[in-house]
């Protein structure tokens, strides 16, 4: 499909990879919630703080999806929260 990614194995990994990244590049951030080293929230919480990340679209895709890490993840710039484990939703693919 010609989708160009970077997988990162936890979001402090991925808080230094993005500064390689021209910004123009970065189409889209997914991020699950639990990770070594940086979680989740706390990667959004970072991300928001940042304004030249502020506006990049960032999905959560994990299997903690109660109301409450919803509600959390939107509050820091989620534009969605996805189920691992919801086949029936479509695939979200963003490159540039």
């Amino acid at each position: 499909m010609g989708v160009i990614y970077i997988f990162f194995m936890n979001g402090k990994e991925l808080l230094e990879g993005l500064k390689k990244i021209p910004i123009d590049n970065i189409g889209i951030i997914i991020t699950d919630i639990e990770m070594p080293e940086l979680d989740g929230i706390k990667l959004l919480k970072k991300l928001q703080e940042q304004e030249i990340y502020k506006n990049i679209p960032k999905i959560v895709n994990t299997n903690m999806s109660n109301k409450s890490i919803i509600d959390e993840s939107k509050k820091y710039g989620a534009i969605e929260v996805v189920k691992k484990l919801d086949l029936n939703l479509p695939i979200v693919l963003s490159y540039q």
